[in-house]
């Protein structure tokens, strides 16, 4: 009877303590997107937003850029679909992603295929397009390094390199994404006070039995085996009383965070009922927008250049993958395309910066007048 009562009051705080750890990590962050909006999640979200195993980025008719925590970066083209399904694991649904990343372990699932990148021995690095057709199939373009694109339903293997794009037929029955854990919202959680309360009450009620069960010996229990048993429960309810001064401690923690939260956002509301108040301050934040809008016009043009590339490598795709090769001047023009679209991607990311930048300067602008 001692030795069960110990498990159930051990068992208890087990439980707390592993839904505690529970609370999801993120394993990437949006931080960069083009003039359109970007969805996660089905929700429209803003450049820096933390993703989560299980999100989905969508986008309509601009482009998105994300990094996963293992440093791997994407591009979603406009009209795209993906899922994060791992912390070095990417699922393409639907469109196209240019992939960049310097390690091996990353994983990119297309249609039935699972993509791992070699990096180019010199540069270390992987840079590739990948575009899921409507009907399936999968075209495959690297400029750097190479991919290995494996079928575990049929045991194919095809390899994409520099110079070599391929086309990798539609899957009969894909398999279904990896899904988080049931109750795991996809954006990611953040524990409560109320459920940190919780927490503190359930492992000080076991504090408090296991106490009780330590200072009152059973019938039909030896003197040196309940000496031994009420040592081990002594050190447990000090462990337990330890953990409970720290759930309490992250209990005031929380509760003077959400505080300050409560504060910063009073404080963003005074300011935007302030942003009328004076001509000079609007006169500003319109010379920066109109800064902002010329920047975002370029981007818009170099997107549609790298846009109008593509169409032309998938075109060359399409030819081999019809069995027609390519001829000295195509992969000659291939290549000239290949090297475009890296310069074109760089254009691009300098240009989201700088509007990245411009923006946080608006941001940052104060009324003269302090809001009251």
């Amino acid at each position: 009877m001692l030795v069960r009562r110990a498990a159930v009051m051990v068992g208890m705080l087990v439980f707390a303590l592993a839904s505690f750890a529970a609370s999801p990590q993120p394993v990437g962050m949006l931080n960069s997107a083009g003039s359109d909006n970007v969805a996660v999640g089905g929700v429209t979200v803003p450049s820096g937003t933390a993703l989560y195993m299980g999100d989905t980025i969508q986008t309509a008719a601009g482009y998105a850029r994300f990094t996963l925590s293992g440093g791997a970066g994407f591009v979603v083209n406009p009209n795209s679909k993906v899922r994060l399904t791992g912390t070095q694991s990417v699922e393409l649904v639907k469109g196209m992603s240019r992939i960049e990343s310097r390690g091996r372990e990353l994983t990119l699932i297309a249609s039935a295929w699972a993509l791992t990148p070699s990096p180019d021995s010199k540069t270390g690095r992987v840079s590739a397009d990948v575009v899921v057709e409507d009907s399936g199939r999968v075209s495959v373009n690297v400029s750097e390094g190479r991919l290995t694109a494996t079928n575990k339903a049929t045991k194919e293997v095809a390899v994409a390199q520099l110079g070599r794009p391929v086309l990798l037929p539609a899957a009969a029955a894909p398999s279904p994404a990896p899904q988080p854990p049931a109750g795991t919202p996809s954006g990611g959680t953040r524990t409560s006070a109320k459920t940190i309360g919780a927490y503190v009450v359930g492992i000080t009620a076991a504090t408090i039995g296991i106490a009780a069960i330590a200072t009152r010996p059973e019938t039909g229990v030896s003197k040196s085996d309940f000496a031994a048993t009420q040592s081990q429960l002594t050190q447990i309810s000090s462990q337990l009383s330890q953990a409970s001064s720290q759930l309490t401690t992250l209990t005031s923690q929380n509760t003077a965070l959400n505080a300050q939260i409560t504060s910063l956002n009073a404080q963003i509301t005074s300011l935007r009922n302030s942003l009328t108040q004076t001509t000079t301050y609007n006169a500003q934040v319109q010379a920066l927008l109109t800064q902002l809008t010329s920047i975002l016009s370029s981007l818009q043009a170099a997107q549609s250049s790298l846009a109008a590339n593509q169409n032309a490598i998938n075109a060359l795709v399409a030819q081999v993958a019809q069995g027609t090769p390519l001829t000295s001047a195509q992969q000659a023009q291939l290549q000239t395309l290949q090297a475009q679209q890296a310069t074109l991607s760089g254009q691009i990311s300098t240009l989201a910066g700088q509007a990245a930048s411009v923006a946080n300067q608006i941001g940052r602008l104060t009324p003269p007048v302090s809001p009251t």
